[in-house]
């Protein structure tokens, strides 16, 4: 005989999970009593709930793998659903198995601990779906049908929610077989030649590559090579193809070259379609490439010359750059022109950014001075997080790791620490301002427990700078956005973790690279001064 947990447990070993990031509490006592057993999977409590579900968004996002969190019911799924909704903004595999209340829905309205009104609701409103399990039969279907999700085209987080009296009870049920991954969707042939037809006598063609195009390298370099068009890496795009190619651009390149583009292929992502943020403002063939239908259904292309292929990015890219070939004309004088303008804007906007941001463009330069091309980064809502999108080259996915369009201010040291246990053997660095830091602090302490090699950077300035910055020059005068912060050096002594203080980026390099070789969880307390206002160029009401 076994328990509901123990099989549940074997359901996750046998779909290949590995580690669970969680926080054990009565109505998940079966799960983690059979977790407690020789397992095979890592257990790593938090000292927050939201850190579980950020820790598996890093384990995910770092090892292409689905990362796993486990809650109690009502705060505890609360708690986690801030990395629950990045997961969903980021196309990240992560599987939060929530807790239910004692007696399940017949409780409802009793007052019963942890109660909400609608559990099931609050999830599938944060990230489309759950799967709820009643008796110990549902577990298999329930994980098949999440992990159809998780390794689906698009990549969706899923959830099962399990009460106490399953996981506890006796059973001896055998467990079926997991079902195979679902086969990602085809671009249809008709399309792809519609496609390349109307893309044929583009002159100025970009391509925008995001984060579903991380899998998609050598794809996109031919469809490139086959368009004559630089390759525009959204923030969550970086490391589908180099930043060192001289084709490749930031984001913020974008925005000049969307303006003057009489062609543009978006590959895994929505960002052409966001208004201020590069969106389409003239008219100009749109060509989509995306798994996503209801993307696609939701965002419409605004101009009639437009295709949508529903494809992963892959394929879709495959399929373009062969078509392609067929009808695009050779016309050297043409490309080298497209080509000559590109390398103008992309030198533009690396000249700018080093000139207008000397302190921010030296601390990225000294990150990428120090952190191996596969090492891997996870920045924040900070201004030197801000600056990495865009002044820190990376050349393989996964290496910079970031919120997405959700923003979530305080995601990234639990972030980077669900990264480390992902690639034990990378190193990983954290970057933070002072407020974000202060979210995930007491996770210095799972660091050290759990043996997560992570460096932290905290950028100090005694306030939320952003916001305190715009406050004075959109209102005249400041609320809510000064800080008292304790002192980071012996905030992070107190739990165990190394030290240490500097205030300008030649300091910074050295003291990063002791870090990184200590090999031990370590903090870096980097003081820095108001800096200057970013977000007309970074929202693209400005250029350079």
């Amino acid at each position: 005989m076994a328990t509901g947990g123990e099989i549940l447990v074997r359901a996750l070993i046998d779909r290949g999970v590995d580690t669970l990031f969680g926080l054990p509490g009565v109505q998940l006592d079966g799960l983690f009593d059979a977790l407690a057993g020789n397992t095979g999977i890592r257990v790593i409590h938090t000292r927050h709930e939201q850190s579980t579900s950020f820790m598996a968004d890093g384990y995910a996002r770092a090892s292409g793998r689905v990362g796993v969190c486990a809650v109690v019911p009502g705060p505890g799924v609360l708690n986690a659903g801030a990395g629950l909704s990045t997961a969903f903004a980021t196309g990240s595999p992560v599987l939060l198995v929530a807790g239910n209340i004692f007696g399940g829905s017949a409780s409802l309205g009793t007052g019963a601990l942890h109660e909400l009104p609608d559990q099931s609701a609050i999830i599938a409103g944060t990230i489309g779906a759950t799967q709820p399990v009643h008796t110990v039969e549902d577990i298999a279907p329930a994980l098949d049908a999440a992990f159809a999700r998780l390794q689906g085209c698009p990549v969706r987080p899923a959830a099962v929610e399990i009460g106490p009296e399953v996981l506890l009870a006796p059973t001896s049920y055998t467990l079926p077989p997991p079902h195979p991954a679902p086969l990602p969707p085809q671009p249809d042939s008709t399309l792809v030649v519609r496609a390349a037809e109307r893309l044929a006598p583009s002159t100025r063609p970009v391509i925008v590559a995001g984060g579903g195009a991380l899998a998609a390298g050598e794809a996109l370099y031919a469809l490139a090579a086959a368009l004559g068009a630089p390759i525009v890496l959204t923030p969550e795009g970086k490391g589908a193809v180099s930043a060192n190619h001289p084709h490749v651009l930031p984001p913020l390149a974008g925005f000049p070259l969307l303006d003057e583009a009489d062609a543009i292929v978006t590959v895994g992502t929505r960002y052409h379609t966001v208004p201020g943020l590069g969106g389409v403002q003239h008219e100009a063939t749109v060509v989509r490439i995306d798994a996503d239908a209801e993307r696609l259904a939701s965002t419409p292309t605004r101009t009639p010359a437009s295709v949508d292929l529903r494809a992963d990015a892959e394929p879709g890219a495959v399929a373009l750059a062969a078509a392609l070939a067929n009808v695009r004309v050779p016309d050297d004088e043409r490309d080298e022109r497209h080509r000559t303008r590109v390398a103008e804007v992309r030198a533009t906007v690396l000249q700018g950014l080093a000139e207008r941001f000397p302190e921010t463009w030296a601390y990225c330069r000294a990150l990428r001075e120090v952190i191996p091309e596969d090492g891997i980064l996870v920045d924040e809502m900070t201004q030197v997080g801000y600056m990495a999108r865009n002044a820190y080259p990376v050349s393989q996915p996964g290496t910079l790791i970031g919120s997405g369009y959700q923003g979530t201010l305080g995601f990234g040291y639990s972030t980077a620490l669900g990264a480390k246990v992902g690639c034990p053997d990378k190193p990983v660095v954290s970057i933070n301002g002072d407020g974000g830091f202060m979210y995930g602090a007491a996770e210095l302490a799972t660091a050290v427990q759990h043996g997560i090699n992570v460096v932290a950077a905290v950028f100090t300035d005694g306030a939320y700078g952003n916001v305190k910055r715009i406050q004075r020059l959109s209102y005249g005068r400041e609320i809510a956005s000064t800080l008292h912060n304790p002192d980071f050096v012996r905030l992070a002594e107190s739990f165990g973790v190394p030290a240490t203080r500097v205030s300008d980026p030649e300091a910074f390099g050295p003291a990063l690279a002791e870090a990184l070789e200590a090999g031990e969880p370590r903090l870096i307390d980097v003081s820095i001064g108001e800096q200057p206002e970013i977000w007309g160029l970074f929202m693209g009401r400005e250029r350079f």
